[in-house]
């Protein structure tokens, strides 16, 4: 609780409102952390696809499978990396490519002079406690849910309208009408 309220008591609106723009005028988000990252990216990359036909989770192992997927990134796409320590220097290399390739960088860490703000246009600082193992990722997937929170506000349409289209879905095709384990669990009861 304390590093949350910390990471909100120092937060950069600014930059915070700069990211938030970025995202929303993107033509492409790319999002990326990599090891303890991943589940924060994952996270974003989730709550970001209710505003985004085209976002893209970067997902791999190797610097050269993530610049595979980058291969097209451009001018009026934004990257989002995530890291926290220790430092992923396959995130500094795709950043240090994207940017190279003109696209917005926004990075998500737990220190101003974290390594990955090398090549950010805008960069938000969470923190994580102290030197300890394991870290406390409270706070910066608490940052990050008021990041997609804000951006899902200035896109409230298309949000709407993915919803509606992933309860048709949902109904259609009964996603959730007789799930396997429900259905066990229902069978069972009845006993």
């Amino acid at each position: 609780m304390e590093q949350i309220r910390l990471t909100y008591e120092n937060l950069d609106k600014r930059a915070f409102m700069l990211a938030v723009q970025m995202i929303c005028r993107a033509r492409h988000i790319y999002i990326m952390g990599v090891r303890d990252s991943m589940p924060m990216a994952a996270f974003l990359s989730s709550q970001l696809a209710l505003v985004s036909d085209n976002l893209r989770f970067l997902n791999s192992s190797g610097s050269r499978e993530l610049l595979e997927q980058m291969l097209h990134i451009g001018e009026r796409d934004v990257i989002i990396g995530i890291s926290f320590p220790p430092y992923s220097i396959r995130t500094l290399k795709a950043l240090e490519f994207a940017s190279e390739r003109k696209a917005s960088v926004i990075t998500i860490s737990d220190d101003a002079m974290a390594p990955i703000h090398l090549y950010s246009s805008c960069k938000l600082i969470a923190g994580i406690g102290a030197a300890q193992t394991p870290y406390s990722l409270a706070a910066p997937m608490s940052l990050m849910y008021l990041l997609a929170r804000e951006i899902c506000r200035k896109k409230r349409k298309k949000v709407a309208r993915t919803l509606e289209e992933m309860e048709y879905v949902r109904e259609k095709y009964q996603v959730f009408d007789r799930d396997g384990m429900d259905f066990f669990l229902s069978r069972r009861r009845s006993k």
